[in-house]
């Protein structure tokens, strides 16, 4: 072969690789034309991509479905003991289980023989109570009513306008129904106001809620002795509605709201 025909093929090889084209020569061809097929394969890329973002959709829904699940397995034993867990397999005679140990999560297991009943994703977080450090939920029949705390102090300041008042206060648990789900306490409250002046309050409180967390609404009656605002002797009722947090076996109470003619209130105190 001369060195210009080489030169030649040389020239048409560099062609056919910067074009991205591969050229069969006519003698393969049945026409008369030249069958060029491109290298680059878009239907290849498409489904490259169409897997990717799928894989991304689906990484999306499973870190959704685990930062979103609300709810804890639920193991019943035969001491009828409640434990709040993740169920991680049921296995022969046993189910194993993830709970909560002095404030930490460990593996474990039990006999089916010492389980009542279980049940998966029955139990909402934040809800209900805990013996502290653990999974183990208190319950009505972990705690009796006549063993709950029904006695409170505690302080509460509020404001209204331009007046505001500090009170100290003794409420006493007066009914708890079979469920503990609803409570009637009367309170007893006396204090300053604006400081120069004086208040009194009594009111009677109902509690509704499960476990520590409740709404209150209480009704009842106050005097204030103020000249300033409110004049010597002002007598008034008392309305008012907010939260209480307050664990049927804890000793700490808070409570806010608002109230007439509290206004905005705050509060925190001890039950025993």
């Amino acid at each position: 072969m001369n060195p210009k025909s080489l030169n030649a093929i040389r020239l048409k090889m560099k062609t056919n690789v910067s074009s991205q084209k591969v050229c069969i020569p006519e003698s393969a061809c049945t026409g008369s034309k030249k069958l060029v097929i491109p290298q680059n394969n878009k239907s290849g890329n498409f489904k490259g991509i169409f897997r990717c973002r799928l894989s991304g959709i689906i990484f999306l829904l499973a870190f959704a479905g685990k930062a979103y699940s609300q709810a804890y397995d639920l193991i019943v034993t035969s001491k009828s003991d409640s434990l709040s867990c993740y169920i991680d397999s049921v296995a022969g005679n046993r189910i194993y289980f993830t709970m909560r140990y002095h404030k930490n999560w460990v593996h474990t297991y039990y006999d089916k023989n010492e389980i009542r009943y279980y049940q998966l994703n029955p139990v909402r977080k934040n809800v209900g109570s805990y013996y502290p450090g653990t999974s183990k939920r208190i319950t009505q029949g972990s705690i009796l009513l006549n063993q709950m705390n029904r006695n409170i102090v505690y302080g509460s300041g509020s404001y209204f306008l331009y007046n505001y008042s500090v009170t100290l206060n003794y409420e006493r648990m007066l009914h708890i129904n079979d469920t503990g789900r609803k409570i009637w306490s009367f309170r007893l409250g006396y204090g300053i106001i604006d400081s120069h002046g004086k208040i009194w309050m009594g009111t009677f409180n109902n509690l509704i809620g499960r476990g520590k967390n409740k709404f209150e609404m209480s009704i009842g009656a106050t005097h204030i002795n103020e000249p300033h605002s409110y004049g010597p002797n002002y007598n008034s009722i008392v309305v008012s509605a907010g939260y209480r947090l307050q664990s049927p076996d804890g000793k700490f109470m808070f409570r806010t709201g608002l109230g007439a003619p509290e206004g905005l209130y705050i509060s925190a105190g001890y039950s025993f």
